[in-house]
């Protein structure tokens, strides 16, 4: 019995940051980002005969120490699936220069950009965007188009709140999430305890995952079944503002397998 469970945090941009109300810390550029890009669709015209667009979301992980910077971003760019890019880089003045460092995963090239950040870091635009020997077409043009940047929250933290299943029952889930360090190039490691009341399945879990840019992956192993969190997929989750983190999921196995709840979890 496959099974899905996503956290997708689609947040309002407005409502993103990189930190809480009050943090008097130096703003950094270190933390998840989501990149979207218009890149253009020849392939498809509009009612006038001119190219359209297609909106891309790819998602990055940058560390910051000092004036460098290194990483790594993820795109589907070539396919539904999602490939990673290794990247390094600089940040002085608030303009960021992202070159490639490594290699990608074939059959992908490279992927590098110039732009300017905001000066809490949180945001970043580009007056146009490489995308480099993507999928290795032949006779390729580089993509030079706009590019926009937000900062993701961490979803690190205490959270609550209450999800419906479909089989009847209502459970009561709290939810501790600590983060680590990225594996680098990679993104950030989350670990931590789940807590569920008026569960007929269980009533602890362990959950070990990736913040993914605005996604989570991973699984929450219980004694009686294990709640698996994939990288996409399932339901779309979405953090409806910094503290509202809406979720569902399924579960694999014990005498709970199949069931499916969703709900709201708050930040504490």
């Amino acid at each position: 019995m496959k099974s899905s469970f996503s956290f997708g945090i689609m947040a309002l941009l407005s409502m993103l940051g990189c930190g809480g109300v009050g943090v008097s810390s130096a703003p950094t550029l270190t933390g998840n980002w989501v990149i979207t890009a218009e890149i253009p669709n020849p392939a498809v015209l509009n009612a006038s005969g001119g190219i359209t667009y297609t909106t891309i979301n790819s998602w990055a992980y940058f560390s910051q120490s000092g004036a460098s910077v290194s990483g790594i971003v993820a795109s589907n760019l070539c396919s539904s699936a999602s490939a990673t890019f290794p990247v390094s880089g600089t940040l002085q003045n608030n303009n960021l220069q992202i070159y490639p460092s490594g290699t990608a995963e074939p059959p992908l090239g490279a992927f590098s950009f110039l732009g300017i950040v905001s000066s809490d870091l949180a945001s970043l635009q580009t007056g146009r965007m490489s995308l480099l020997r993507v999928c290795e077409l032949p006779n390729y043009n580089p993509y030079y188009v706009p590019m926009t940047g937000q900062q993701i929250p961490s979803v690190a933290g205490n959270w609550a709140g209450t999800l419906t299943s479909t089989s009847g029952p209502s459970t009561t889930i709290s939810a501790s999430l600590i983060e680590s360090e990225p594996v680098t190039p990679g993104f950030p490691l989350l670990s931590g305890n789940v807590v569920f009341s008026g569960s007929p399945c269980f009533s602890t879990g362990a959950f070990a995952g990736t913040q993914f840019g605005p996604n989570v992956s991973g699984s929450i192993t219980t004694t009686n079944g294990t709640l698996v969190i994939p990288q996409f997929g399932g339901l779309e989750s979405s953090l409806n503002s910094r503290n509202q983190l809406y979720v569902s999921y399924s579960i694999q196995g014990g005498t709970c397998n199949g069931d499916t709840e969703q709900g709201t979890l708050t930040l504490q």
